[in-house]
């Protein structure tokens, strides 16, 4: 027993230490001055995320009681969380029509990149990330840091 609430403990406390990092390159892209650098640091998740979702949500065992996917998948292949990743994308493009460059991708490719590396863990993700956002037409930028 006391070596099951010791796991937890460390678990909680890993989540915590990678939760802050990702937080903290969210806040670091916010400090370059525009709104385009946070957000693409966010698409990871406000993203790629829901298309994740959907595409788990359309295998046989999804929703099963016995996935521990089960309540993740429902959130973010809802129809809310959709509609509000649908509005992101296109916000994303709009910030990347005004204020991405050719001089500027090199620094969101490696904004995106860590981003994507701090937030999803567990390194399976970062495919369904990458996949994802490529087919979802978000400037070259964010695709071409996934190669």
């Amino acid at each position: 027993m006391s070596m099951e609430i010791n796991s937890r403990i460390f678990r909680t406390e890993c989540d915590a230490v990678e939760m802050l990092a990702y937080a903290r390159c969210v806040l670091d892209a916010r400090m370059r001055g525009d709104l385009l650098a946070p957000k693409v640091a966010l698409a990871p998740r406000v993203i790629g995320y829901p298309d994740i979702a959907t595409r788990l949500a359309s295998r046989p065992d999804a929703h099963a009681a016995t996935s521990r996917y089960r309540v993740w998948i429902a959130e973010y292949a809802g129809a809310p969380y959709q509609e509000a990743a649908a509005k992101a994308r296109v916000h994303l493009e709009d910030l990347a029509d005004h204020y991405a460059t050719p001089a500027r991708e090199a620094e969101l490719i490696v904004i995106f990149k860590e981003a994507t590396r701090l937030r999803l863990v567990h390194g399976r993700f970062t495919q369904f990330v990458a996949i994802s956002l490529r087919r979802s037409g978000v400037r070259k930028v964010l695709t071409s840091a996934m190669i």
